[in-house]
């Protein structure tokens, strides 16, 4: 059953984020172009707020490209 759990919040995850990368690309959510996305610069979308922290994978409060693009 927890195995199951895991499958569909791994699933929701990814699909908010392919949410996200279709409406907000990594360039456009990078304001200040530092080549991250901090948690400042992510609450101009909603979407991404609501994924940042399992999508921040090193839990570092940043976004990387590929955290981003996962």
């Amino acid at each position: 059953m927890n195995v199951l759990k895991t499958l569909f919040a791994s699933m929701v995850i990814m699909s908010s984020a392919a949410a996200v990368a279709a409406t907000a690309t990594f360039a456009d959510l990078d304001a200040d172009k530092d080549g991250v996305i901090s948690k400042s610069e992510a609450s101009a979308s909603e979407s991404l707020m609501k994924v940042f922290n399992e999508l921040d994978s090193n839990q570092d409060g940043e976004l990387s490209e590929d955290e981003f693009n996962k």
